[in-house]
């Protein structure tokens, strides 16, 4: 999953000189380019089924819906209480994604060349984030911790970021590389959650309905943030808004049980 953030973290670095130097419609046959260079490897080396799985034994029974219904899935409690959180989640990264190069540009007065830069920076904080909040979860077992830990904690990262004046663009950099940190613990949790969650039968449906409908959901968070925007001219209330959404998600994963 590092490999969303990489990308975002890169394609200012390919793509602004590209720009410059050329037109912006080059870059895009450039990252077209790249993107059939790459089926190449995929084609040749990627398999369906990873080397060792039995892929004819039930490695994962869950604790969800056991019977072919979809609707079944979708009224299971746990299933309804992870998409709820995931939809959180998904919220305050997009919301943050969309929002935070107009605020840069807006309060900080960055150009292009400084955007490229800081914006490769605080990408490095989700990058390094995604692989350490695994690690945890792998080592302690706490996902469902970890995961309202995140929540709650992006939440206090972005009201500390849009109502502190840190007095420094530098220190005001750091926070905004600390809002991403915290905000990438999750997402690969909740995937290795819904594993323990939902039988093996549902286990591709449960995945694809969960990063489908959540991502798709999620606009909720640049909409909410533009709207907060429209009615009081403020890009710090804005911003501060997507803090209401991560401690909603917070708490409505309290309500699941423990991890397994």
């Amino acid at each position: 999953m590092a490999g969303g953030p990489l990308g975002v973290m890169l394609a200012p670095l390919i793509m602004r000189p590209i720009i410059i130097d050329s037109t912006w419609e080059m870059s895009f046959y450039m990252i077209a380019i790249l993107g059939f260079a790459l089926l190449i490897p995929v084609i040749l080396f990627m398999s369906s089924s990873p080397r060792g799985t039995d892929t004819s034994r039930d490695v994962n029974s869950g604790e969800g819906p056991d019977d072919e219904s979809l609707i079944s899935l979708f009224k299971d409690k746990e299933f309804q209480i992870i998409m709820a959180g995931f939809i959180a989640m998904a919220s305050l990264w997009w919301g943050i994604t969309f929002w935070i190069p107009t605020y840069l540009v807006e309060t900080q007065g960055l150009d292009l060349g400084e955007m490229t830069f800081w914006s490769s920076f605080v990408y490095m904080g989700a990058v390094a984030s995604l692989i350490l909040g695994s690690w945890i979860s792998d080592v302690t077992g706490k996902r469902k911790l970890i995961i309202i830990t995140s929540l709650l904690s992006t939440s206090f990262m972005i009201v500390l970021f849009t109502n502190i004046d840190f007095g420094s663009r530098m220190i005001t950099m750091i926070a905004l590389f600390l809002i991403f940190f915290t905000g990438q613990l999750a997402p690969p949790l909740f995937f290795t959650l819904l594993q323990s969650k939902v039988h093996q039968k549902f286990l591709g449906t449960a995945t694809g309905a969960m990063n489908g409908i959540g991502n798709g959901v999620s606009v909720i968070g640049p909409i909410l943030v533009g709207f907060v925007i429209y009615l009081t001219g403020s890009y710090d209330l804005g911003l501060s808004s997507l803090a209401l959404i991560g401690i909603l998600g917070g708490l409505i994963l309290l309500f699941t049980r423990n991890d397994v």
